[in-house]
């Protein structure tokens, strides 16, 4: 069994990054949706994460749209124990240019992947 521990934080957008799209191509595959990473990785009905597989040594990333009714956000808790709760929203953004991550949040993510 494999365990990953990672920092709970508020993110614009969340979700997984593989640094192969599969044994037979060198692409890296982004998959995300706004909010917290759980949209892209709970395999929720009605939810299709944002795509972008990023070649490693070219300039033109291909995205491809999801459909993304809902998103996860972070919640402070209001009780003295303090911390952090999930909640499910409806998907505040719709234009499907907004939904696209910046050239440069690419350029980082081709970074930290072959890093």
């Amino acid at each position: 069994m494999a365990l990953i521990i990672q920092r709970c934080i508020d993110c614009h957008y969340g979700g997984v990054a593989m640094s192969y799209q599969s044994l037979k191509n060198d692409t890296i595959r982004v998959e995300y949706t706004p909010g917290q990473p759980r949209g892209a990785v709970a395999g929720l009905y009605g939810t299709r994460a944002h795509c972008i597989n990023i070649q490693r040594e070219a300039d033109h990333p291909e995205f491809i749209p999801g459909e993304v009714s809902t998103c996860f956000i972070v919640q402070k808790n209001g009780n003295m124990a303090g911390g952090y709760t999930e909640i499910e929203t409806r998907n505040p953004v719709t234009d499907e240019q907004e939904q696209r991550l910046s050239d440069n949040s690419v350029a980082e993510l081709r970074k930290a992947v072959n890093k």
